[in-house]
């Protein structure tokens, strides 16, 4: 069987090198890479897009902003509980 695909020349050019450097055929390196999507039903190689990675700056950028706004709310809890406790002196001294 014979399959056609279109391919830049110099990404070309560049394979065609590798696979002599590894010495195997354009061919051989092909046929390969169909085998092992084959037999592992899966592309031998992570894929990815620009829009998981955004998604995951996004994810980053919400966990950043929950950290901020926790750390916020413990100082305002901390400041809190420092002038309760001083009104809780107040009291005391009054008291007595």
């Amino acid at each position: 069987m014979i399959i056609t695909f279109r391919i830049d020349d110099k990404e070309k050019s560049e394979f065609e090198q590798f696979c002599n450097s590894v010495g195997i055929t354009p061919s051989a390196a092909l046929s390969l890479f169909i085998r092992k999507t084959i037999t592992t039903k899966r592309i031998p190689f992570d894929i990815s897009n620009d829009e998981r990675s955004l998604a995951e700056k996004e994810e980053i950028k919400t966990a950043v902003a929950s950290k901020k706004a926790i750390e916020e709310a413990v100082m305002k809890f901390a400041n809190l509980m420092s002038e309760l406790n001083k009104f809780s002196e107040m009291l005391k001294i009054k008291a007595k």
